[in-house]
């Protein structure tokens, strides 16, 4: 929030994907954890009508 990023939101049911997503995922290679958040929704845009 500090930064002015997006809140993504992730559900219990992507939660394998997720697992999968941070499994792939290395110091070296961050990108399968990139792309997994970038496919969950904006939080704030979903739920405007909350602010």
């Amino acid at each position: 929030m500090d930064n002015k990023l997006p809140l993504k939101y992730m559900n219990g049911e992507s939660a394998e994907e997720y697992k999968k997503a941070l499994g792939a995922a290395s110091i070296e290679n961050i990108e399968p954890l990139v792309q997994y958040i970038q496919k969950q929704k904006d939080f704030i845009e979903d739920n405007r009508n909350m602010f």
